[in-house]
């Protein structure tokens, strides 16, 4: 997928893509792989329902994707480089309240400051999360504030870069007496990796499912 895509086309891409009956409703795997035993078992009976929002900024220079790196101080996933959202609450209305509500109170952008225009299939993660990707257009004159205590950074990567299949390289780790594909992207120091790379992938394979052109 060498060509650069507009937002038409992009919206046009995912127009059928709908959000899920059940948030619940995962396949437990990863990249195409089945996750091993030993994790499907310790997470299927208490799998917490999670969004996250795939953020589309229009530049002039093309479409850019807004990602985040975790605080060096947080419990789980410190450093890391994720989407904006977190776990469903239980005064969230939908999943995409949560990716929405996430995604004000990490990077200060707010719900009304976004268009949603496509959903991914919810994903497992090993932690016990099955996570939504919520996608929308962020609007023109936003303003972005960091929760410090969850967000060191925010920072912008083409999505032409994202969708070219040579910028991502695979791998394999021991995990729970299981082997798990692992896929990762380099941009300008950042790692993107694990359940950030996967959400990534499963959106290209979509947008070339739903395109021959691509």
């Amino acid at each position: 997928m060498s060509n650069a895509l507009t937002i038409d086309q992009l919206q046009n891409r995912l127009k059928t893509t709908q959000s899920p009956a059940d948030p619940l409703a995962v396949e437990f795997e990863h990249l195409g792989s089945p996750l091993p035993e030993a994790v499907v078992s310790s997470i299927r009976d208490d799998l917490q329902p999670a969004a996250v929002l795939i953020p589309i900024i229009q530049r002039q220079n093309g479409l850019m994707v807004l990602l985040t790196e975790r605080s060096s101080a947080l419990k789980y996933h410190a450093g890391q480089v994720s989407f904006p959202g977190g776990r469903m609450e239980p005064d969230d209305e939908c999943i995409t309240t949560t990716a929405l509500r996430e995604t004000y109170e990490e990077v200060g952008i707010a719900p009304s400051q976004v268009e949603v225009f496509g959903y991914l299939p919810p994903c497992a993660t090993v932690t016990g999360y099955a996570v939504t990707a919520v996608i929308g257009l962020i609007m023109p004159g936003h303003t972005i504030a960091l929760d410090s205590a969850e967000v060191a950074e925010a920072f912008e990567v083409p999505m032409e870069f994202l969708l070219a299949e040579g910028n991502v390289t695979y791998d394999q780790y021991d995990y729970k007496g299981g082997r798990v594909p692992v896929a990762t992207y380099d941009f300008e120091g950042h790692k993107i990796w694990g359940v950030t790379a996967g959400i990534i992938l499963n959106l290209r394979e979509i947008l070339i499912r739903n395109n021959s052109e691509l």
